[in-house]
């Protein structure tokens, strides 16, 4: 099997598993915080059992450590690193689908005149940065007129 169609299914299972705990855990808790810091206490103690029994943060941050570790042959077990893999796409949807903000908070965030451009299309918002071009979130619900 090519490497790159490798890659494509892992990122398409990246994206899928991104989604699936973003709606699985949209309404799991009551309060916003307690979400997040559950959340947050798992990726720590998947964190902190990494460092005890590897030795380095290999799935916090970026992964440079783990880029560094690979380059210089220090992990070199196939199967340690799938479980890197696996432990950072779970540490990554925890994060992101955990932490979050809820849609309405979002939209209430959204300037008024914004939240009636249509899914899927491009527009031009004006930030305290200048111009920007954002794509619409065609996940959102359909805003009324």
């Amino acid at each position: 099997m090519p490497f790159g169609l490798l890659v494509g299914v892992a990122a398409a299972g990246f994206v899928r598993a991104l989604y699936w705990f973003e709606d699985r855990f949209d309404g799991a808790f009551g309060n916003a915080y307690l979400r997040h810091m559950a959340g947050m206490l798992v990726v720590g103690i998947m964190i902190q059992g990494l460092f005890v029994h590897a030795g380095e943060y290999y799935i916090a941050g970026v992964g440079y450590a783990t880029i560094t570790d690979i380059l210089r042959d220090v992990l070199t077990n196939p199967l340690f690193l799938l479980l890197l893999f696996a432990a950072k796409l779970l540490a990554t949807c925890l994060t992101l689908g955990l932490g979050r903000l809820r849609r309405r908070l979002l939209a209430d965030a959204v300037p008024r005149g914004e939240r009636w451009a249509r899914p899927g299309r491009i527009r031009w918002t004006r930030s305290c940065r200048g111009w920007a071009s954002t794509r619409c979130c065609s996940r959102w619900p359909a805003w009324p007129a």
